[in-house]
């Protein structure tokens, strides 16, 4: 499984019902068992008020793993080999080279070789086992990037309109200020130069508000930070670039207005 081993030893064949039961602890259960102090040689036992373990020895600690999605589990693990208990059931581990989804035949007829009345009852991969874990987190993911692509189209929507409305109800100021020798690149100033604002006063607005939500987010998401500088930085400006371009397009279709159309129109 690729769990590190820091302190003592792995289990070995010597390791049972014969011998003296044994244990192997994560790191965070062995510093909250005994803190500040090595584990090895101490008794330890697992369980309820109601059912415990026997005593065993810990002979050795190992790294710690995540049992569930969330990377801030802070569950503890005790290890035992099976060797000293009888277990009804058990899922092992193989590690493969190639597709493992490829060897299932395989694996049911080695442990069939080994004992015809073991029972193979489900062989998933560990990429499937994590995307079952995650399943959850990128659900919220698609929906709250479906949501952000939906509220991004309406913005620059929103703005293209204003934008494009206000070049039409003054078609004549601009045919009048073209006429008087304005720049093309004068009137898309004035038509595309308050988009910037704006979009910045939103974005300031939109940056208060994912700071005052970060909190929620983070929870619903897996492996995202709260303040990722990436997303804080990023977000407005992909905002002022795509509000920028969406403010253009009618400024430089009010900078190609042919004044002599406009005021024979009016």
């Amino acid at each position: 499984m690729g769990i590190p081993m820091l302190e003592g030893r792995a289990f070995t064949e010597r390791d049972d019902q014969k011998s003296p039961l044994v244990i192997i602890l994560s790191e965070r259960a062995a510093q909250a068992l005994f803190p500040g102090q090595s584990a090895l040689g101490r008794m330890v036992r697992a369980g309820s008020p109601g059912y415990m373990d026997p005593w065993a020895t810990v002979v050795g600690v190992v790294g710690n793993v995540k049992q569930q999605a969330r990377d801030d589990q802070k569950a503890i693990e005790f290890y035992y080999p099976y060797t000293q208990w009888v277990l009804g059931t058990a899922h092992l581990a193989i590690r493969v080279q190639g597709d493992p989804e490829k060897l299932e035949a395989e694996i049911r007829r080695v442990v069939s070789s080994v004992d015809p009345e073991t029972a193979v009852n489900e062989v998933r991969t560990m990429r499937g086992l994590i995307d079952d874990s995650l399943w959850q987190q990128r659900l919220w993911s698609l929906l709250l990037a479906a949501f952000a692509a939906i509220t991004l189209l309406l913005a620059l929507l929103g703005v293209y309109g204003l934008t494009a409305y206000a070049v039409r109800s003054r078609s004549r100021e601009i045919g009048i200020r073209v006429a008087l020798g304005s720049t093309p690149a004068r009137v898309v100033q004035l038509f595309g130069g308050r988009s910037p604002v704006l979009i910045g006063l939103g974005c300031v607005i939109g940056l208060a508000g994912a700071l005052v939500a970060s909190r929620t987010m983070e929870s619903l998401l897996f492996g995202v930070a709260r303040l990722d500088p990436l997303v804080l930085l990023g977000t407005p400006l992909l905002l002022l670039a795509g509000g920028g371009i969406a403010a253009l397009i009618p400024a430089f279709w009010a900078a190609r207005v042919d004044p002599n159309l406009v005021l024979r129109e009016d």
